[in-house]
């Protein structure tokens, strides 16, 4: 009856995310069964009569760990265990009373008012998550697949990505991203290459650009934009031809990063600061790439430059540079081209309103109001929907809203709370959602489900139904420490 109780009070708690389950293979099949060690400690400490049983999981918040296959089902509110991380495996942080073996504030305490795991048996647990969860045939819950379709959330505050299944919704990796020691680097962008090769990384206060790899999500490479300069290099676009990225340093001077991505380890040429590029923030590339946009986020100008298509004539890789008014005050924080390329968004959170303009004589089109604080962008190429993210908007009392619009009559559709202050968004036309990370800074925000190693917290992630244009239900997949940007491997 205890671990019944218990059930009630970490229906939630033990979870990363939702999503749908798994297909159960037959409980005779040796391959659903855990390694004997591991089977050792669950059947008899877990999946007990009462507990996490295939009996009375309904009542123990729908976890079911009587093998390997019901376990990587998760509970009601989503996994328990995160491939190659203990410390956000809340199966572990659970159960872990141990502080040599890693983090142990998450309570109640399991097995629930009964004795504690051993040393070694929460030891064994560790070393199992961490060496990947295999069951009792060697096989991993994500086999390692190139062409897997992968969502990828930056964890601005802990300097972490956590990389989630497209197919599940699950967590499937969560790793330290960043290069610097005792500094929070703040991984403040992230960016898919066309070619879906590789992700890149923008750090806000090292200046540094990471580039990973998308079949296993490995480290590459890295360059440093700052030139030992001080700067806040936070955002980046890459060109279509996916040969180039360039960054920007958020500064009343600004300065233009452009990264050659042909050459590995990739090089960088910075220029020197740039008076008329005041505090630069959002880009985007024509369909071209030969003209980069520009926003200015603290005043009422946005900027757009001729580029070249090799950077080995620096400084001369980037000219022209035209200044052009989009309103005093307005601030655009994002810029998008709608997918005809015929017209180009502006997020004004100066003013909170969507800015819309004519791509070949930048004529303003419409100003079209939004939620509060307009930030982030992301469109459908297969419903006509732009996507903006209202970090400050207020929905019935509730702090944060997605506002809809179509891009092709330019009206706003509808504003949606999705979370506690969302950021990050990125639609995903395959599966036709889209992937919303809500910061969820605000102390009177949503209560974090659960706590993480790193201290601070946790903001989550939702999804909108594109067909409904509502969110999809039962669905919150709790993060980490404020989650900032969302980019999708498809």
């Amino acid at each position: 009856m205890k671990c019944i109780v218990a059930a009630a009070l970490i229906s939630i708690s033990l979870s990363s995310c939702t999503w749908n389950k798994m297909d159960d293979t037959p409980s005779d099949d040796p391959c659903t069964k855990y390694p004997p060690k591991i089977e050792a400690i669950i059947t008899t400490k877990c999946a007990t009569a009462g507990c996490h049983n295939s009996v009375s999981n309904a009542a123990a918040s729908g976890l079911d760990l009587t093998n390997w296959t019901t376990m990587r089902n998760g509970n009601n509110a989503g996994a328990v265990v995160i491939p190659g991380n203990a410390d956000y495996s809340t199966l572990f942080s659970f159960s872990n009373i141990y502080s040599d073996l890693g983090f142990t504030g998450n309570d109640p305490k399991m097995p629930y008012e009964r004795t504690p795991l051993t040393h070694d048996e929460v030891q064994t647990l560790k070393d199992w998550i961490i060496n990947g969860a295999k069951n009792a045939c060697g096989n991993d819950l994500f086999p390692q697949d190139d062409n897997r379709k992968k969502i990828y959330v930056s964890n601005q505050a802990c300097d972490q990505v956590v990389v989630l299944d497209q197919e599940t919704r699950l967590i499937m990796k969560w790793f330290d991203v960043g290069n610097i020691s005792g500094i929070t680097e703040a991984p403040h962008m992230i960016k898919v290459t066309p070619d879906k090769k590789y992700f890149l990384i923008a750090f806000f206060s090292s200046g540094v650009i990471q580039r990973y790899r998308t079949s296993d999500d490995s480290f590459v490479d890295q360059v440093d934009c700052s030139n030992n300069i001080s700067g806040q290099w936070g955002t980046l676009t890459i060109t279509p031809d996916g040969k180039r990225a360039y960054s920007v340093d958020w500064s009343a001077a600004g300065r233009i990063a452009v990264i050659n991505l042909e050459n590995f380890p990739m090089t960088s040429f910075t220029s020197l600061p740039i008076t008329a590029l005041a505090y630069p923030h959002g880009m985007c590339f024509n369909s071209t790439g030969d003209k980069l946009y520009i926003t200015n986020q603290n005043g009422g100008t946005y900027y757009i430059a001729d580029t070249i298509s090799s950077p080995a004539d620096f400084p001369q890789w980037i000219s022209n540079l035209q200044t052009l008014s989009y309103g005093g005050g307005l601030n655009g924080h994002e810029i998008i081209f709608s997918p005809d390329n015929t017209k180009y968004f502006v997020s004004c959170d100066g003013t909170n309103e969507v800015r819309v303009f004519d791509a070949t004589t930048n004529a303003l089109l419409k100003v079209i109001p939004v939620g509060t604080l307009p930030q982030e962008f992301s469109l459908s190429h297969k419903f006509p929907y732009l996507f903006v993210s209202c970090t400050e908007d207020i929905i019935d009392g509730n702090r944060g809203s997605v506002s809809i619009i179509n891009y092709n009559d330019l009206t706003l559709i509808k504003k949606i709370h999705t979370g506690t202050q969302p950021h990050g968004l990125a639609v995903d036309d395959d599966k036709e959602v889209v992937f919303v990370a809500n910061r969820n800074v605000d102390a009177n925000g949503e209560a974090p489900h659960h706590s993480g190693a790193c201290a601070g917290r946790n903001g989550n992630m939702t999804i909108i139904d594109m067909n409904t244009l509502d969110l999809v239900p039962g669905y919150k997949c709790e993060l980490g420490v404020e989650p900032y940007s969302v980019a999708i491997k498809e």
